[in-house]
C-alpha cells in the first residue's frame, strides 16, 4: 500500500534543481515523484516502511529546505 504526500520545498530556482529532487527522492524509494522549481510543489508516493522525514532530511542534506508541518 502507498501513501501520498506533497511539500513545498523552498531554493529550487531551475529545472536542474527539480531533477536534482526527483532523482533524491526516487532513490529514496518514492514513486511517482512530481517537482516543481517554479512553485517549489512537490508530490510523490512511497510504500509502508519508508520514512517520510528521512525523504525530507536527505532533500534539506543537499542543500533545499523542506517546509513541514
Amino acid at each position: 500500500m502507498t501513501k501520498s504526500y506533497s511539500s513545498i520545498v523552498e531554493g529550487m530556482t531551475c529545472g536542474n534543481c527539480a531533477l536534482s529532487v526527483t532523482k533524491l527522492l526516487e532513490k529514496k524509494g518514492a514513486v511517482k515523484v512530481s517537482v516543481s522549481a517554479a512553485s517549489g510543489e512537490v508530490s510523490f508516493e512511497i510504500e509502508e516502511g519508508v520514512e517520510v522525514e528521512k525523504l525530507y532530511d536527505a532533500v534539506d542534506e543537499i542543500g533545499y529546505h523542506v517546509v513541514r508541518g
